[in-house]
């Protein structure tokens, strides 16, 4: 099928397919709007009507299937291109605003400018990843429950008991199930007289009733 005359093309369609749902098919796709765009643009630069409409159109499609297809080499050109111009851009800017004779004009020029070479920075990123894409990382997320968390490093506890003493096992027998009483005495002997109890010093008396 043609449209009008103002704008040729010249698309392919089923055989059941109405021209008005060709056309709409093929500018929702964006791929005519892509071909209208390249159009002017060719005009402007070879002149009105050395480049045709439909193909452009044909061009656009080629490259939407290659790069359906995998290839990827479409994409990359354009990229390039598009750094190159940016960079381009950039500089014709910057000398643009050093030329300035305002201060106004100068702090505009240096804007566009410096925005021109972020979004050559970005483009040039873009290729990048095309080309050498980073290695993704998988990182497993640890579930922490909220609230204070007690961790113990070193020794267990040691148990208390009731009165939350600590509580003293060396004085307990575990074999006969006793305790130790410190609080009872020893009775002397001969055989270490060394240890015997001493009586008093004074006022004691020896058998013979008598004070020593």
């Amino acid at each position: 099928m043609t449209t009008s005359k103002d704008a040729p093309l010249r698309l392919t369609k089923a055989d059941d397919e109405r021209d008005e749902d060709a056309l709409a098919r093929s500018a929702a796709g964006g791929q005519v709007g892509a071909a209208a765009s390249t159009n002017i643009l060719a005009g402007r630069l070879f002149g009105e009507g050395r480049v045709d409409l439909t193909a452009c159109l044909q061009a656009v499609e080629e490259l939407g299937a290659q790069v359906s297809a995998g290839d990827l080499t479409p994409l990359e050109k354009m990229l390039t291109a598009q750094a190159v111009v940016l960079d381009q851009l950039f500089g014709d800017l910057t000398r643009r605003a050093l030329g300035a004779s305002h201060q106004k004009g100068r702090e505009v020029d240096l804007k566009l400018a410096l925005k021109a070479q972020a979004q050559c920075r970005s483009t040039v990123e873009a290729l990048a990843e095309i080309k050498q894409p980073a290695p993704k990382v998988f990182a497993r997320q640890a579930n922490i429950t909220s609230g204070p968390q007690q961790v113990n490093n070193g020794l267990p506890p040691a148990r208390t008991g009731k009165s939350g003493k600590q509580s003293n096992e060396l004085l307990e027998d575990r074999e006969h199930e006793q305790w130790l009483d410190t609080r009872a005495t020893g009775k002397t002997g001969r055989a270490d007289p060394a240890m015997a109890t001493l009586g008093e010093i004074h006022g004691r008396k020896d058998g013979r009733g008598k004070g020593r």
